[in-house]
């Protein structure tokens, strides 16, 4: 588990996920941390795309409006990208 201080007023989560690989990325009880597959609940929207964009994705490199990633939230996958934003 990876531990991220970025501060949030309140819990949060995204799950990212591609063929190669799942992680939940989430804020909680005052801190971040990114685990590896589902993770269990907390995802305040689904983050999904092929290993390519994912990567990019996942590194600041693409946005969620980009047309190789799909999203269940667009509002919460932005925001999520303003706390995280290479993650």
């Amino acid at each position: 588990m990876i531990r991220v201080p970025v501060k949030r007023a309140r819990a949060v989560g995204a799950r990212a996920a591609g063929p190669g690989a799942r992680v939940l990325a989430s804020y909680a009880r005052g801190e971040w941390s990114v685990t590896p597959g589902d993770g269990g609940p907390g995802a305040a929207c689904e983050i999904s795309g092929g290993d390519s964009p994912m990567a990019l994705f996942v590194m600041g490199c693409i946005g969620a409006d980009h047309p190789g990633v799909t999203v269940s939230d667009h509002d919460a996958a932005r925001a999520f990208k303003r706390y995280l934003p290479g993650l």
